[in-house]
C-alpha cells in the first residue's frame, strides 16, 4: 500500500524536488498532491493496483507490462475507461517530471463509452470541480464558456474577437445558422482578457503558441484532463453543453429559449433534456 507522504502542491514544487523523486510512492504522492479528496482516493486505488502488478517498479516497466495490466481490467465500459484514463494520467506525469524516459501510457486506448444522455450529465458541483482543476487562464475560461454558453466545441473554438458583443457572443452553428448567445458579463471580461496586444479583430480567441488556433483535439484533452482531476472520470466538451441545458431547464428556462441558445433546428431536439434527470418526473409532484 502506498503511504501518504507530506508533499507540496504542484504550483509550489521546486525543480529540485522533481529531480529527486526516488520511489514510485513519492511519484504517486506528487501526482496526487492538490487534488480533491475523492479524486485522491480513486486515483490512489488505481495507482496502488498498477504498481503492485509491476515486478520491478515503474522505472523498469515496459509498454508490454502496461498493456498486460490494462488487459486485466474488468468491469463496465465506463469503469474501464476511468481506470485506463487514470493510468494514462499517472504515466504522462511520470514522463513530465523525468521519472521515466518515455510515456508508457501512450500505448493505451481509452474504451469508448456509449450510454444514455442521463449517464453523461454533470451536476453543478461536478462542473465546479472541473473548472477549478483546469489550468488558470485560457483552459479555465474555455470550460467556463462551454458551460455558461452551452456552445458546441467547434462553435467555441471558432469565436473571434469581433464576435464578442456587449452582452453576448455571435456564433455560426450547424447549417451555417448564425445566432447570438447571451453570457454573463464577467465571462466576456475574462474572454477579452486573453487578447494580446496587436491582435486583429478577426483573430481567434482561443489559441496555442505563436497564435495558432486551438484545435478540437487539444480542447477535448483540456476538458478530459480537468474532468479526470476534478471528478475522477473522463468527460468531453459536449458534457458541459448537456449540463448547461439540464441546469437551465431545472432553473425554469423556457424550452424555446434554450432551443435558440443551443442552436437546435427543432424544439423536439431540445425537449430530450426534459426527462433526463434520474429521480425526476411527474410523480414527484403528487402527494402520496
Amino acid at each position: 500500500m502506498i503511504p501518504s507522504l507530506p508533499v507540496r502542491t504542484p504550483a509550489s514544487m521546486a525543480t529540485s524536488t522533481l529531480r529527486n523523486i526516488e520511489t514510485d510512492e513519492h511519484l504517486v504522492n506528487l501526482w496526487l498532491s492538490g487534488r480533491p479528496p475523492t479524486t485522491k482516493r480513486v486515483y490512489l486505488a488505481e495507482a496502488t493496483s498498477f504498481l503492485d502488478f509491476l515486478p520491478n517498479g515503474l522505472r523498469a516497466a515496459t509498454m508490454a507490462d502496461v498493456l498486460l495490466y490494462a488487459e486485466g481490467i474488468r468491469g463496465a465500459a465506463a469503469t474501464r475507461a476511468r481506470r485506463i484514463s487514470t493510468l494514462k494520467s499517472l504515466l504522462a506525469f511520470a514522463l513530465k517530471v523525468g521519472f521515466t524516459s518515455t510515456n508508457l501510457g501512450s500505448v493505451l486506448r481509452v474504451p469508448r463509452v456509449t450510454g444514455k444522455l442521463h449517464e453523461r450529465l454533470l451536476d453543478e458541483v461536478e462542473v465546479a470541480e472541473m473548472i477549478k482543476e483546469a489550468a488558470s487562464g485560457r483552459d479555465r475560461i474555455l470550460l467556463r464558456l462551454l458551460y455558461l454558453s452551452g456552445l458546441r466545441i467547434s462553435e467555441a473554438l471558432g469565436i473571434r474577437w469581433i464576435d464578442l458583443g456587449p452582452a453576448g457572443i455571435s456564433v455560426v452553428g450547424k447549417g451555417s445558422r448564425a445566432r447570438t448567445v447571451a453570457v454573463p458579463k464577467e465571462l466576456l471580461i475574462e474572454l477579452r482578457g486573453l487578447r494580446e496586444g496587436g491582435e486583429p479583430e478577426t483573430a481567434r480567441v482561443f489559441k496555442v503558441a505563436k497564435g495558432k488556433p486551438l484545435s478540437v483535439r487539444q480542447a477535448r484533452r483540456i476538458v478530459s484532463t480537468a474532468a479526470l482531476e476534478g471528478i475522477g472520470r473522463p468527460a468531453s466538451p459536449h458534457w458541459l453543453r448537456h449540463a448547461h441545458a439540464s441546469v437551465a431547464l431545472e432553473r425554469g428556462c423556457p424550452l424555446h429559449v434554450l432551443r435558440d441558445s443551443l442552436g437546435h433546428a427543432s424544439i423536439s431536439t431540445t425537449s430530450k433534456y426534459l426527462g433526463v434527470r434520474p429521480g425526476t418526473g411527474s410523480g414527484m409532484y403528487l402527494v402520496g
